[in-house]
């Protein structure tokens, strides 16, 4: 698991989301040939750590997340709202 104290590196609201090819494996389809966006496919916040890490709410009913995606974090939405104010690129994230 991953553990350590990291910055912020972005942060985006509405995120759209490009669904990548394990998704489908992971699902059973056959991928399409076009990877698909979703808006809000990681949830409406969405925090960017570094080496891909990411800390999320809840998808939206559109995307093929059906919960935290390899290497991410998933919060209630509220709990990220409140602090979404805060959060600015270095911000300090620990996660134990």
């Amino acid at each position: 698991p991953v553990k350590g104290a990291f910055s912020v590196v972005g942060k985006e609201t509405d995120y759209g989301w490009r669904v990548p090819g394990w998704v489908d494996a992971m699902n059973g389809p056959e991928p399409p040939a076009k990877r698909p966006t979703v808006e809000d496919g990681l949830g409406k916040y969405v925090i960017f750590l570094p080496d891909n890490y990411v800390i999320h709410t809840p998808p939206s009913a559109d995307s093929p997340l059906e919960g935290p995606k390899p290497g991410s974090f998933m919060v209630p939405e509220a709990d990220l709202a409140a602090i979404w104010p805060r959060v600015t690129k270095n911000t300090r994230v620990y996660i134990f």
